[in-house]
Parts: C-alpha cells; structure tokens; sequence
C-alpha cells in the first residue's frame, strides 16, 4: 500500500473512531436523562401498587419482596468468642472473619451453622420487574 494510502486509512479509522465517541457521547446522554425519569416512576410504582402483578395492556408490572441476608460481624465476632473459635484462624488481625474458612468449616459441621443465625442481618428489597406480555405489542 502506497504512504497515501495509508494516510487515507488511518484518516478513515480516525473519522470513524470520532463518529463512534460522539455516537456513545449522545447515547449515553440519553441514556442518563432516562434514568433520572424511570427511578421517580419507579418508586411512584412501587410505592402505588400492592404486591402482586399488575397486568396493564400488553405490560405486565410484578412487585415482589426480596430477602437478602447479610452478616453483622460484630455479633459474629461476639459469637465466635462465646463459642471459643477465635484460635480457629478464622478471625484475622484486622479483625474480620475469614467466611471462605467459617463456610468450609460450617460445611464440615465442625462449626454449628444455626449457632451463626442471630449475626445474620435481613433485609427486605421492593422490586419492581416491568416486562412485556407475551404475545403482547
């Protein structure tokens, strides 16, 4: 390829390199303008409609409530000091629980899991899932 024809190419890559930020630049613009009208909808939504599923021409809204269960280690601590497993190598010097070790002891039942409950936290998430019917449009 001639020294010209190169110059050509890499202008073209360069145009189209150009094109391609400006494209994402715009969409992702849009994108965010989105965004901040669907979380007031969406917690308006949530905040409306009773759990269940709502069915409104070919869209069908769900609210459902989600457990997710987290860890206090402050109570897990508390826990494994009752339980004198501190000298186990589960609790670090910075002191956190190493939970790869605390499961794969739990798993070899040498640590009681329903001694670990009260250090469980739950929490209830409202979702929201928005989805066309099928058959739907």
């Amino acid at each position: 390829m001639s020294k010209v024809g190169r110059k050509k190419e890499q202008a073209l890559e360069t145009n189209e390199l150009e094109q391609m930020i400006l494209d994402y630049h715009a969409l992702n613009t849009t994108k965010n303008d989105i965004e901040k009208k669907l979380k007031p909808l969406n917690s308006k939504i949530k905040e409306m409609m009773e759990i269940g599923t709502l069915q409104v021409g070919c869209v069908i809204a769900t609210k459902s409530i989600q457990e997710r269960t987290s860890i206090n280690e402050d109570k897990l601590f508390d826990i494994l000091d009752t339980l004198q497993y501190r000298d186990m190598g589960l609790i670090k010097t910075k002191e956190f629980v190493d939970m790869d070790l605390l499961e794969k002891l739990v798993g070899e039942e040498k640590i009681d899991a329903n001694l670990l409950i009260p250090a469980q936290k739950v929490n209830e998430v409202v979702t929201l899932r928005v989805s066309e019917a099928k058959g739907g449009k």
